[in-house]
């Protein structure tokens, strides 16, 4: 999956693995600090592929480095959560537009493999795996964007549905025979090459996705940011 490190089976790929594994079952909690001497005792690699790992989780959304250098599991407030689909409904359809035209079979045909892999998944079970192909679905069109700027920006928070997965331990999954309909309006537009065409749709997603979080966060959020159940967490 674009994004994950080259050869999983070296100690970064380990590390990686093992750290987001863990913050995904909760093991590592939104807000907790994480140190590479921890990390580096819990999953027995040594400090510097644990140090690569973290870094390369930074770039994905799901560890912040702050300007002291700590580095701690990627929460997120309310303030965040509309900034940062402000961002997505900025980047995601001009990305796409400019993937219009640009996809050429090989690549059309795996978009559509990949939603129907989504449409197959069943909720809550699946969530954790629709995720994940939904984001390879969005990386792979906004790889053939042709501007590595707007990719760079991009991929810092493509994955932003994965922290709020992360912060209350589920995703609208109501919503996931929806967003599979609307991938499938994406698709199309880009198989049509048509630009504007092709922002439209991505954008009528991206706003889709916005309000079935927003709901979520609604009926789970409260005034300080945490969720109910957040103190029977593990550790």
């Amino acid at each position: 999956m674009p994004g994950r490190p080259d050869g999983a089976g070296t100690a970064h790929g380990r590390a990686y693995e093992r750290i987001r594994n863990a913050i995904f079952t909760g093991r590592l909690r939104p807000g907790q600090q994480l140190t590479e001497e921890y990390l580096a005792g819990q999953f027995s690699v040594s400090r510097t592929p644990v140090r690569q790992a973290l870094r390369l989780l930074a770039d994905q959304g799901l560890i912040e480095i702050r300007a002291n250098r700590r580095s701690y599991v990627a929460d997120v407030n309310e303030a965040q959560f509309e900034e940062i689909f402000d961002l997505l409904s900025f980047l995601e359809p001009y990305s796409a537009g400019l993937a219009a035209g640009r996809m050429g079979d090989e690549a059309i045909a795996r978009l559509k493999e990949l939603n129907a892999a989504m449409a197959r998944t069943r909720a809550p079970a699946d969530n954790r795996t629709f995720l994940e192909l939904n984001a390879e679905f969005h990386d792979l069109i906004h790889a053939h964007s042709a501007s590595e700027k707007v990719r760079e920006l991009l991929m810092r928070v493509i994955r932003f549905p994965h922290n709020l997965y992360l912060k209350f331990g589920q995703i609208p999954d109501a919503h996931n025979p929806s967003s599979v309909v609307e991938h499938g309006q994406i698709i199309a537009a880009l198989e049509s090459g048509d630009r504007a065409f092709t922002e439209v749709q991505m954008k009528a997603h991206v706003e889709s996705v916005r309000l079935a979080f927003r709901r979520l966060w609604d009926e789970n959020g409260n005034e300080d940011g945490r969720v109910p159940g957040d103190a029977d967490r593990p550790d």
